[in-house]
C-alpha cells in the first residue's frame, strides 16, 4: 500500500485539499493494517485484498520458496527467512481478518 510521506510529490498531490490536522497520522507506517488513502474507485478493503493476495501469489509460488531455500546457507540465515515469512503472513492474515469484521 502506498504511504505518501510529508514532503514526497506523491503526498501533495493525494492531501494538498486536506488540513493536516484531518490527516489520521497513526496510519503512516511502512507496512500498516489500513489503507492511508481513499479512492472513491476502489475502497480500502479492496486495495487490502489485492496486495494481500499478491504477496501470497508471489511469496509463497513453489519455485520461489524453492529457489531461497537453496541458496540458504546457514541456520541462522534460516531462521531469519522463517520469521519474515511467518511475521508476513500474520500481516496478511491481520488484513483479511480487519477486512472480515468491519
Amino acid at each position: 500500500m502506498l504511504v505518501p510521506f510529508p514532503g514526497t510529490k506523491d503526498f501533495d498531490y493525494f492531501f494538498s485539499d486536506m488540513p493536516l490536522k484531518d490527516i489520521e497520522w497513526d496510519k503512516f507506517v511502512a507496512v500498516g493494517k489500513e489503507c492511508v488513502l481513499k479512492n472513491s474507485e476502489v475502497s480500502s478493503e479492496e486495495i487490502i485484498r489485492i496486495i494481500g493476495k499478491a504477496n501470497i501469489l508471489y511469496y509463497a509460488h513453489p519455485l520461489r520458496l524453492l529457489n531461497v531455500l537453496r541458496h540458504i546457507k546457514t541456520l541462522y540465515e534460516f531462521t531469519n527467512y522463517l520469521q519474515g515469512g511467518l511475521a508476513l503472513m500474520r500481516q496478511i492474515w491481520g488484513w483479511f481478518q480487519k477486512r472480515n469484521v468491519g
